[in-house]
């Protein structure tokens, strides 16, 4: 009521003795009123009947109880009035009369009140005792009936109007409940306090610039949180608050309790925790005063008021971030940061940002709001244009990011190595910054400025009659160096980002090439081994994976093109760099098409591989076991992303002679070998990198003194490669263990000699040409026994018979060929014993002349005078028979 009681739902009065601690006097007074014996039979007004209450009258019975309905009807205009205009923060007065109604009894007085309330204001005034004007709930006017101190200070109607708005003079208002306190759970204001809080919002409003800027940055706080400018104000140091709440009567008593400096600031600093919202919107704009007065020049004052004119709304305005604000570099960032997520605002965002200084965009700032002593740079701001309803708003931003960078005097690297080593910020953020940023570049590198699609034309050069058009663009040939390098150092220096770190390595072996991998992971190896085992260490436990997903995911779409022949050709043949076209595809992270181009995964696996193989990280093998699923001995999925005869398997056969040292290993024929399953493990690796294991079978294989047969080593090599394919086991696993295998073989056929490897070559033929799971290592050595020893014996009898060495050589290859046909691999061996005899065979067949044989005979029937008609039929039957 206008006194300072209320009344509860059950007609009880309570006095106006204020505060909470008076509220829980009053109201235990009540309870233990309610409980004395010789109240405790008498229940409110609204439960009795009206029998009861005429025999209580008669009889004088419950004096109380009448007192107190007396009191109810003469405030029942207070009341009215009071509802009104204390609807709890954030609620409208309609669902708060709605829920006081359905406490309310039927029938009774104040439900008429409230029934009246919710049909039309002028029906309150009607009902009400003294006839009260209820205009509307402006807030004057409600200042006015609670503060009349306040009224009569004449204070501005705008900063009623904007606490009103604001909804902040709610937190103010004396407002007790029989539950508690009032719901934001804020400290009533006091009539001194509230004055001196309005007063100094005033001061703050009368500046044009700064008023629109203020309002827009309240409102939008106080939207997102109720309690925003208290959080703020809570955060303003003790000693700034000593200053800045000078006057304020609450903040003079309390000094004067204490004389002690830190004490005063501590019970500042608890006071602003506590305080309502009227008096902490008081403190941010006595804050934002100083820091606009003392931080900002007359141009940024002039660009924050330009840019809150054209805001209606500052969409994730936070408190820190608005603390952050008042710095030359970090207000326009913070500005152009709210208007990017806006689909009108990211166009103006990006025409302000072209005309800042130079030294503003390109170098760090101070970013408080990221956390104390933290750091940011405009290229953060890709994220805020990355999330813009406008359609290229990201690539209009780094396309005006790359002409700012477009300068001599501008440090592209230092910028880019201070947001690349920020370990706070978003690899994937990282990754589609540095992307987008270098493909930019090499845009505008290999196309024409005439492009009227792509309207980039503000980066180049007018020309004159003398001279053509050229183009400008920062020079980004270091970014990949610097991504290995950033990653190399987070890895050593132990940071608990590796897993992050896969990103940066992705978009590292995108930008860069083959070549360059390879020199950087050389220059590692010598100038620091151990940074290199800490690499590798990063590569098996957070890379590794990350590139297992990339090619799981997209190898699961069966339909998925994974390779493109032509656009290979341009990068691995013609060698134009890779680039990303975000306008086209979307952005890195994102793709349009749900799925990354082919050419992506191209440009991946060739740079992985490079990169594994050159530091000897050995997860290649660790990766086609993850990503294969048949039991074939090719690598199918393998397959997909290299097909035979493309230019990936070419460029990655390159990678691996460069890193073996032998640069002539398996010439045209190494890239056939990259389809088999094993290719990548231990066991072949072992022999692709023991030159010596080689040379000494093609040494072997020399049955002519010309140097030794490369086709048959290439032939062992790959039935090797086939039986570690099909078998996956022990074998694959052991880096020694393909050296052996050669190293048995060699000294099986060693006897033999070349010609023994000739015969070899033929079972070498039908392994690698036939997927037979029966064949074995074990299989392959009994077989090189065995032709070992024939071909000692065949070339012998070559070298007696040399006449007859070619019959002798093509019939026993023709004997082998036919016995692996009929028999199973465990039975070659067995049928290869007797190979002797058909060698003796084939001797004495090939001296042989059977049309002499048969000329002669047919001379001597003729000449012979008895039994010539028998001769004749002999003579028939054993040609027939032969």
């Amino acid at each position: 009521d206008a006194h300072g009681g209320y009344y509860d739902h059950n007609g009880a009065y309570y006095p106006p003795q204020g505060g909470h601690a008076d509220y829980e006097q009053a109201a235990g007074q009540q309870a233990q009123f309610a409980h004395e014996p010789e109240h405790a039979a008498h229940p409110p007004d609204w439960q009795r009947t009206e029998a009861q209450l005429r025999h209580e009258q008669q009889h004088g019975q419950a004096p109380a109880a009448q007192a107190k309905r007396a009191a109810s009807k003469r405030a029942t205009g207070s009341i009215t009035l009071m509802c009104l205009i204390t609807p709890p923060a954030g609620t409208e007065a309609n669902g708060v009369m709605a829920t006081l109604k359905r406490k309310v009894p039927e029938g009774s007085k104040l439900a008429e009140v409230i029934d009246a309330i919710l049909k039309t204001e002028q029906a309150v005034a009607d009902l009400c005792p003294d006839k009260a004007e209820v205009t509307d709930w402006v807030a004057p006017a409600v200042v006015a009936a609670m503060w009349p101190e306040v009224s009569a200070k004449g204070v501005p109607a705008k900063v009623y109007a904007f606490l009103e708005s604001a909804q902040a003079l709610n937190d103010a208002r004396n407002i007790q409940t029989p539950q508690g306190p009032h719901p934001c759970g804020c400290r009533p204001a006091r009539s001194d306090e509230l004055v001196w809080a309005m007063t100094k919002i005033a001061e703050v409003l009368k500046d044009s610039k700064l008023e629109k800027l203020f309002v827009l940055m309240v409102t939008s706080l106080l939207k997102r949180s109720r309690l925003s400018c208290i959080q703020w104000a809570s955060m303003i140091p003790g000693s700034a608050l000593r200053t800045l709440l000078n006057g304020n009567p609450l903040k003079e008593e309390m000094c004067a309790k204490v004389t002690a400096a830190s004490q005063q600031q501590a019970m500042l600093s608890q006071y602003m925790m506590g305080t309502n919202s009227v008096v902490a919107i008081a403190a941010v704009a006595l804050d934002v005063a100083k820091r606009w007065s003392e931080d900002m020049a007359p141009e940024d004052k002039a660009f924050l008021a330009e840019a809150a004119s054209g805001f209606t709304e500052w969409p994730d305005l936070t408190v820190s971030v608005a603390r952050g604000i008042w710095d030359r570099s970090g207000c326009r960032y913070i500005v152009l940061d709210g208007m990017a997520k806006s689909k009108d605002g990211a166009e103006t965002a990006v025409r302000h940002l072209r005309r800042f200084p130079k030294e503003l965009v390109t170098t760090q700032f101070k970013a408080l709001w990221r956390g104390p002593g933290k750091q940011a740079s405009f290229l953060y701001l890709y994220e805020a244009f990355d999330r813009s309803p406008r359609k290229y708003a990201r690539d209009e931003f780094i396309e005006a990011m790359v002409s700012i960078f477009n300068a001599p005097e501008v440090d592209l690297g230092a910028a880019m190595k201070a947001m690349i080593e920020d370990w706070d910020l978003s690899p994937t953020v990282k990754r589609d910054i540095v992307i987008a940023f270098v493909s930019e570049c090499r845009y505008l590198e290999t196309k024409p400025p005439e492009t009227p699609e792509r309207k980039r034309c503000f980066i180049w050069t007018v020309s004159t009659p003398d001279e053509p058009a050229k183009a400008k663009f920062p020079n980004t040939s270091f970014m990949d160096a610097l991504l290995f390098d950033s990653i190399a150092g987070a890895v050593s220096a132990g940071r608990n980002v590796s897993s992050g770190l896969a990103d940066l390595l992705e978009a590292a072996l995108l930008l860069s090439t083959a070549d360059k991998i390879f020199r950087w992971a050389k220059g590692v190896l010598s100038k620091d081994p151990r940074a290199a085992d800490d690499f590798n260490r990063f590569l098996k436990q957070y890379a590794l994976p990350h590139m297992i997903d990339l090619l799981k995911t997209a190898a699961g779409n069966s339909k998925a093109k994974l390779y493109d022949q032509e656009k290979a050709s341009i990068l691995l043949e013609k060698g134009v760099l890779w680039k990303h076209d975000s306008r086209e595809c979307g952005p890195y992270s994102r793709p349009i098409s749900g799925h990354r181009s082919p050419v992506d995964f191209t440009q991946l696996l060739l740079g992985y591989v490079t990169l594994d193989l050159t530091l000897g990280a050995d997860t290649l093998w660790s990766l086609i076991q993850a990503i294969e699923t048949g039991s074939s001995s090719k690598a199918g999925v393998f397959e997909r992303f290299a097909p035979q005869q493309s230019w990936l398997r070419m460029a990655l056969a390159t990678a691996i002679r460069r890193s073996t040292g032998n640069e002539n290993l398996l010439k045209s024929k190494l890239p056939s070998l990259l389809g088999y399953y094993a290719f990548f493990s231990p066991g072949f690796q072992g022999i692709l990198y023991n030159t010596n294991a080689i040379k000494a079978v093609e040494a072997s294989t020399d049955s002519k003194g010309q140097g030794g047969n490369k086709d048959i080593v290439f032939m062992l090599l790959r039935a090797v490669l086939a039986i570690m394919s099909m078998d996956g086991g022990a074998i694959c696993a052991d880096w020694n263990a393909g050296v052996q295998v050669l190293d048995t073989l060699s000294k099986a056929l060693e006897s033999g000699g070349g010609t023994a490897w000739q015969l070899f070559a033929s079972i070498l033929d039908v392994v690698c040409t036939k997927e037979l799971p029966d064949v074995t290592m074990e299989v392959l050595g009994d077989c090189a026994k065995e032709l070992g020893k024939s071909g000692q014996l065949l070339a012998r009898k070559m070298a007696n018979n040399s006449g007859i060495a070619k019959l002798l050589m093509d019939g026993t290859l023709r004997t082998i060929g036919a016995s692996l046909e009929r028999s199973k691999p465990i039975e070659w061996s067995k049928s290869l014993r007797s190979l002797d005899t058909v060698i003796f065979t084939l001797e004495f067949q090939a001296k042989e002349d059977f049309q002499l044989a048969q000329a002669r005979f047919r001379w001597e029937v003729r000449n012979t005078t008895h039994q010539r008609r028998g001769l004749w039929g002999v003579l028939g039957a054993a040609s027939s028979i032969y």
